[in-house]
């Protein structure tokens, strides 16, 4: 029986293989036959005759693609404009842990103003972190007058500063 360290051997001289390890394959009986010159042509090989041709593949039928309507286009407006067109404003709440730990300063959120002035998101872009929710609560209670460009509402986006002092 061959062993897996005489392999390197054998490679070098597979006649030493053959002699020690002789393989029998069984023999090959197969009949040949020429195909007629219609069948290379691409006719169907099952019965039909040189005439027929098997039936075309079907179509791919175009899958209906869903449209979405457009996202509405945001337009940038400046603060002072927004501040403006503010209906309601909505003062933020100072955190009793951020006056715990004497925080103070602005923090800025980015607000996207739905085209009825409700604002629909508001994102803390700035400040210091124990004061960002409460600004960012407080934004999204503002309400303002509908931004209209060519007479129709648009949605608008902009940025509402807080500013929060410790003798609040």
């Amino acid at each position: 029986m061959p062993r897996l360290r005489d392999l390197e051997e054998g490679l070098r001289a597979p006649d030493s293989l053959v002699k020690e390890n002789p393989i029998r394959l069984a023999p090959l009986v197969a009949r040949m036959q020429w195909l007629p010159s219609e069948a290379l042509s691409g006719k169907a090989l099952s019965g039909l005759s040189a005439v027929e041709d098997a039936p075309p593949p079907p179509s791919p039928k175009p899958k209906p693609v869903a449209t979405k309507a457009p996202p509405p286009e945001t337009r940038k407006v400046s603060e002072g404009v927004v501040r403006g067109n503010a209906i309601v404003k909505a003062a933020p709440l100072y955190p009793a842990s951020a006056k715990k730990m004497q925080a103070a300063g602005s923090v800025q959120v980015q607000v996207t103003i739905s085209e009825d002035g409700h604002v629909i998101e508001a994102t803390s872009v700035n400040g210091h972190p124990l004061l960002r929710g409460a600004a960012v609560d407080a934004a999204r209670k503002w309400v303002f007058k509908p931004t209209m460009l060519n007479g129709i509402p648009v949605q608008v986006q902009s940025t509402l500063t807080f500013v929060f002092t410790l003798t609040q």
